[in-house]
C-alpha cells in the first residue's frame, strides 16, 4: 500500500480550511492533514491505488500544485540513470524499485557484450536508491576501462523474483 508523504510550506500562515488535497480528482482524507508550525502543514496519504497513472493536487486558497505519479503493481527497476555522464573516473548508479530487494547488483559490459565488472551490494529499498561513485571505471583486475559507451544493467532480486533494467556510460578520459 502506497504511502505518500508532503509538506506544505506557506509565505504566511494559513488556517487548515484555506488548504485543499486532491487524489485523481476527488477530495483526499482531511484528517491526514497536520500542522507542524504556522507556516508548514504535514500530509500523510496511504491511498488504496491500483497500478497505472495517478495525480497529487495539493492548493493552498488560489495557488495549486500538481503531481503525477506512477503506481506499480509488479517488482521493477525503474527510471535507471547514471551521473555523471559521461565521467572521466567514477558513476553512481541511481534507480527506483516497486518494493524492497534482497540484493541489488550492477554489471558493466562492453558494446561487443563481455562483461567487464559486477559490483553487488548495491541499495534494494523500496523507492529511490542512490549509490554514488558505484563504479570506479575499472574492470574485474583494477584496471581503468578504456575510453568508450558501456552499458549496465542492474539486477534486483526478492525471494527468487528478479528484474533488471540496462543504460549507458560513457567513459571519457
Amino acid at each position: 500500500e502506497p504511502l505518500i508523504r508532503a509538506v506544505i510550506t506557506t509565505p504566511v500562515p494559513v488556517p487548515e480550511e484555506d488548504l485543499r488535497i486532491e487524489l485523481d480528482g476527488s477530495p483526499a482524507d482531511t484528517d491526514t492533514l497536520q500542522p507542524l508550525d504556522s507556516f508548514r502543514w504535514l500530509a500523510v496519504l496511504r491511498p488504496s491505488l491500483g497500478s497505472g497513472e495517478h495525480t497529487l493536487l495539493f492548493a493552498v486558497r488560489a495557488l495549486e500544485q500538481t503531481v503525477r505519479f506512477r503506481v506499480e503493481d509488479r517488482f521493477r527497476v525503474v527510471g535507471l540513470l547514471n551521473h555523471p555522464n559521461p565521467t572521466e573516473s567514477s558513476t553512481g548508479f541511481y534507480y527506483n524499485l516497486t518494493d524492497s530487494a534482497d540484493r541489488v547488483r550492477a554489471e558493466v559490459f562492453t558494446l561487443g557484450g563481455k562483461k567487464v565488472r559486477v559490483i553487488d551490494g548495491l541499495s534494494g529499498r523500496v523507492g529511490y536508491n542512490a549509490n554514488p561513485d558505484a563504479w570506479d571505471g575499472s574492470d574485474a583486475d583494477g584496471d581503468r576501462v578504456a575510453n568508450g559507451v558501456y552499458l549496465f544493467r542492474i539486477v534486483a532480486t526478492r525471494a527468487g523474483e528478479k528484474t533488471e533494467a540496462i543504460g549507458k556510460a560513457v567513459v571519457t578520459r
